[in-house]
């Protein structure tokens, strides 16, 4: 039996709707305030996760939508709602990861697109009365990572001391078939942790600020960029502008790292369409992975 995470709170439709769904399919229900989503999408691994949107907590179902995106790219996802419900996530829609079914619930429409969706997953082409759905696969790419530094991040390389200090990009001696990896924080201290982390594993550049970046990329590709949303003169935001903007190095791929998590903040960084954003402090766990994810080890 195919398996669905139903998301949101337990009153009026939503019950209706697990009900509904309860008799054609696997369904765990998460509460909309679970401080463990992301675990319990990871452990049902299911075949479609369903959203009930309400009007009045936005900025939870911001960060709700967000994991979702980021964390499981894999997996589609629908979401319950009005058009001004809707409207209130639009960026979440550009691609075939997420669609929104209007409210009111209609059960016969929510099991076309149940079955339509949990099909294109699974690579089958299902035929309704209305027509054909065509087969897609969501493609973006992200994870957040919320969990503490891990102690392992401490360990620092006593050698970058000095380049940071002339205000140059750091680069790792370069080993044949390790991949690139350019880190940029104004953050000497997040730099070298980040540093330790990925340096066994990955040839490691860092840069301390947007601008010595740009010129980093210019010297040596990197497969791969972490990049602090944070910065003077030219934050992340900007840096991430700049590269989407220059036709050689456009589709470099930028995850960001930030300690910010407000809805708007989020927004505004999904709106320049990043391969992850991750909240620090971040896990040696959680880098690797992230790492390993976009550009394999």
């Amino acid at each position: 039996m195919d398996k669905i995470v139903l998301i949101g709170r337990s009153v009026g439709t939503f019950n209706e709707i697990h009900s509904f769904l309860s008799t054609h399919y696997d369904v765990t229900v998460c509460p909309d305030s679970s401080p463990s989503l992301g675990a319990l999408v990871r452990s049902v691994n299911p075949d479609l996760v369903i959203v009930h949107l309400i009007p009045t907590a936005v900025e939870k179902y911001t960060a709700i939508l967000w994991e979702l995106f980021s964390d499981f790219k894999k997996i589609p996802v629908i979401t319950i709602g009005t058009e001004n419900e809707r409207a209130n996530y639009d960026i979440f829609y550009y691609d075939n990861h997420f669609e929104n079914l209007l409210k009111p619930f209609d059960s016969r429409k929510l099991m076309e697109v149940c079955e339509r969706r949990i099909n294109e997953k699974n690579g089958v082409n299902t035929v309704y009365a209305a027509g054909t759905a065509a087969s897609a696969n969501a493609t973006v790419s992200g994870t957040a990572g919320y969990a503490a530094a891990s102690s392992d991040q401490t360990a620092i390389n006593t050698g970058i001391a000095d380049d940071l200090s002339m205000g140059t990009p750091f680069a790792a001696a370069e080993i044949g078939g390790k991949k690139k990896v350019l880190v940029v924080d104004d953050d000497p201290i997040m730099l070298r942790n980040v540093k330790a982390i990925l340096d066994k594993q990955y040839e490691v550049m860092l840069a301390v600020s947007g601008t010595k970046a740009l010129a980093s990329i210019a010297k040596k590709r990197p497969d791969l960029i972490f990049l602090d949303y944070e910065m003077p003169v030219c934050n992340g935001k900007q840096t991430l502008e700049m590269i989407r903007a220059d036709e050689d190095i456009k589709d470099i791929p930028v995850v960001f790292l930030t300690g910010v998590s407000d809805a708007t903040h989020i927004k505004e960084v999904l709106a320049l369409r990043p391969s992850g954003y991750m909240l620090k402090p971040v896990s040696k766990e959680d880098l690797l992975k992230k790492a390993e994810t976009v550009i394999g080890k």
